[in-house]
């Protein structure tokens, strides 16, 4: 792993005069050294003690205000309960245990009167569903016996009150037999406090469903009774099916779901990947040739793993596909909401598809090249090795990162549920209604996930990188580290990372602001652009053909792909230049992108190959987080009616989101390694005139052979080139003197 006899090669003649590079300190003139006739240049790095980019920490600081200020908002104005359960007649939030009163386990909503929702279901009709008459259950009510009809009745208050909550529920929510004559003449002509259960309902998304026409005998046995007359049909069914079916309603259930299934987050968003995190690390550090090509391997069974699962609950596969009935399963033909879950299932299905068939074809391209690569990640990897507390100090962004992704899915729930409770103009429902300008709160609520996550993920980039070029940089002076040439490198400790971390975070945190707000813009526009193609092609709005639209707008959003990889690998080379020479993000950004530019034959490529296999390190950890989270989700948990998620679709998306960012945080030791080792490679051979004095005889080496490779794969590349264009020019030859042949015959023939 690198002796300190190999690096001593390295060294600087006794004599010779001390680097002008600006990388070094000036050498001291007084020591030993100098007495015997010229002192050795003691190598380090000089940074550039200055704040910088001091006005995008500024922003930084006032935007994080703003996030503050937005989530008191939605911690002062939301309540979660609102996202999934419904409003009764008196505008409580079912399942809320603070309401008068208290419902706690009452989350079902019901709506007493099947005829109002026959008028909601009429579109021309100017009643809505959000008027009816509804309250909070435990269940859906079951219908009556042979004998009698089962009533559902109003929560015990007035002359009820000598009935209390508990023996309501315990009764079946059942007092009509206690109701004076006229209260129960009211409640046969639906006029309350009690309503006869002449529908089957089934529970759909805490819902009770009406089927569209009541029950035989039930209704036989309600109109001997003198029960006035109800409205049946399908409108019953539309009516429901119309709110629950809807965008808004949609996303905010799917927005509980991250509530509700916090423990899948915690767990395969934060503690297994950092488990799988740090061992995938240590073996890569001690056995790189194996884990490399396990991952791969493993990379490409969880892909179509969970390729599988989701082709499973979208019913393409077996007979458990996402079904909108809360509970016990249903034959009714009432799972039509179900439709509306799959639909987007089907959605991540196609692109999880593609996303294995890239992977298929990224290993297959790969495994001709993927030995010389490892060589120079094995001589990089050398870094982490020398420096242990790189394999600990991701624990630091990692927590502080917990914390905050925490806070913000809580933030979350409530500021999509932040409104008021408002009392319809027609008969007796309530509605709720969002804050104005809570899209704008929205929006700026996710900018937040990113731009802190980024930030966090850049300043952990730059002190690793600047730990690795403190290594670097100190490749000739085994001696000054350790008290003699020839022992190990491993005493570094945690020098180097301290030392990067108080200068990152005392003069570049507004270089991370700027670096971590770069990407950003360009991938909303990438998302804008691809959601107005699809808008404008389901609209029909385009030219003839739809040509212009859909040529326009595939080569658009795939130029917005290019410049997001584009501005993504200038901004982890701008972090390293950073590290190394403290200078603000653009000038780093310059001296990155022209370092790597002048030196594309030697690093270039092997600096792609190696972040592409380490990029694959961290799909391996997300994926096999998404599969394990669809296998908890699986369980009967959260299958059950009080902890059932209505889709698994966004507890494994953010869970397979939130793992990679995890993963990010500790293959960051092993990514920048190998990128600030190549990058202080260039750096150290341009300040050098094209001869690099620091770099590893192991790292020459292997950039040589990766060089040659390149250089003979071209070569035999263009000769291919070259034969098939001589072939082809042989043979037009050949035919043309086949051709003159023919026509000297004819000419013969006809003298």
């Amino acid at each position: 792993m690198g002796d300190g006899h190999d690096e001593s090669r390295n060294e600087t003649p006794r004599g010779e005069a001390p680097n002008s590079s600006p990388l070094y300190p000036p050498a001291a003139s007084t020591g030993p050294e100098n007495e015997a006739g010229g002192e050795r240049r003691k190598p380090g790095i000089r940074r550039v003690h200055k704040c910088q980019d001091v006005v995008f920490l500024a922003v930084f600081l006032v935007f994080c205000v703003g996030f503050i200020v937005e989530t008191s908002f939605a911690f002062n104005k939301g309540n979660p309960l609102r996202l999934v359960h419904g409003l009764d007649y008196k505008g409580n939030v079912c399942g809320d245990k603070r309401a008068t009163p208290g419902l706690k386990g009452l989350g079902v909503l019901y709506w007493v009167n099947p005829s109002q929702l026959f008028l909601a279901g009429d579109k021309t009709n100017p009643f809505k569903l959000t008027n009816s008459r509804s309250i909070c259950l435990r269940d859906c009510p079951r219908l009556g016996t042979n004998n009698t009809i089962a009533w559902v009745c109003d929560y015990p208050e007035g002359s009820m009150k000598n009935v209390s909550m508990a023996e309501w529920v315990k009764r079946n929510y059942n007092y009509f037999n206690l109701l004076a004559p006229d209260q129960q003449a009211s409640s046969m002509k639906f006029g309350g406090p009690c309503y006869p259960v002449l529908f089957p309902s089934t529970n759909v998304f805490w819902r009770c469903q009406l089927a569209p026409f009541p029950d035989n005998r039930t209704m036989t046995l309600w109109k001997s009774l003198n029960g006035t007359d109800v409205s049946s049909g399908p409108l019953i069914v539309k009516a429901v099916d119309r709110v629950l079916t809807s965008s808004s309603a949609t996303l905010q259930r799917y927005i509980a779901d991250l509530g509700r299934a916090w423990p899948v987050l915690l767990l395969f968003g934060g503690l297994v990947p950092l488990l799988f995190s740090v061992s995938w690390l240590i073996l890569l550090c001690y056995f790189i040739q194996p884990t490399v090509w396990i991952t791969l391997l493993l990379l490409n069974i969880l892909a179509l793993l969970v390729t599988l699962f989701f082709y499973v609950k979208v019913g393409w596969i077996g007979h458990d596909a996402v079904t909108a009935v809360i509970g016990s399963k249903s034959t009714d033909s009432l799972i039509w909401a179900s439709s509306s879950e799959q639909s987007h299932m089907k959605i991540i299905a196609v692109f999880v598809t593609l996303s294995l068939i890239l992977t298929v074809l990224v290993t297959v391209a790969l495994l001709h090249r993927i030995s010389i690569a490892i060589k120079i990640i094995k001589v990089s990897l050398q870094s982490v090795v020398a420096i242990p507390s790189l394999l600990i100090y991701p624990l630091v962004p990692f927590f502080v990162l917990g914390i905050f992704l925490i806070y913000w899915v809580a933030a979350t729930l409530y500021l999509f549920s932040a409104g008021e409770v408002k009392a319809t103009k027609l008969c007796c429902g309530f509605k709720f209604e969002h804050r104005k300008h809570i899209v704008w709160a929205i929006l700026y609520h996710f900018f937040s996930l990113y731009w802190v996550t980024q930030f966090i993920l850049a300043s952990t980039l730059t002190t690793v990188a600047g730990a690795v070029a403190s290594y670097y940089w100190a490749k000739g002076e085994t001696a000054l580290w350790n008290g003699g040439a020839g022992t190990s490198w491993k005493g570094m400790g945690w020098l180097p990372v301290i030392s990067t971390g108080k200068h990152v975070t005392k003069f570049n945190l507004g270089s991370m602001a700027l670096g971590s707000l770069v990407v950003p813009p360009v991938e909303f526009a990438q998302l804008f652009l691809q959601t107005l193609r699809t808008k404008l092609k389901s609209s029909q709005v385009t030219m003839p053909n739809g040509t212009v639209i859909s040529t326009h707008g595939r080569s658009g959003t795939c130029c917005l792909g290019c410049l997001d990889w584009t501005l993504t690998h200038i901004n982890r080379n701008a972090f390293i230049v950073i590290a190394v020479s403290g200078k603000e993000f653009c000038k780093a950004a310059a001296k990155a992108t022209k370092l790597v530019v002048n030196n594309t034959s030697r690093v270039g490529d092997v600096i792609i190959l190696g972040d592409l296999i380490l990029f694959l390190g961290k799909l391996c950890v997300s994926f096999a987080c998404a599969l394990f989270a669809f296998l908890m989700l699986d369980t009967h948990r959260y299958k059950t009616t009080q902890g059932r998620v209505s889709s698994p679709l966004f507890p494994v998306l953010f869970s397979w989101g939130f793992a990679y960012v995890t993963a990010s945080l500790f293959f960051a030791a092993a990514e920048m390694a190998l990128d600030t080792v190549l990058l202080s490679f260039c750096i150290d051979a341009d300040e050098n005139k094209g001869t690099p004095l620091f770099a590893p005889a192991a790292l020459v080496e292997g950039l040589n052979t990766f060089t040659e490779h390149q250089e003979a794969a071209e070569a035999a590349r263009d000769f291919r080139k070259y034969r098939t264009y001589d072939e082809d020019h042989d043979h037009d030859h050949d035919e043309k003197n086949e051709k003159n042949q023919r026509s000297s015959d004819s000419d013969d023939d006809s003298s």
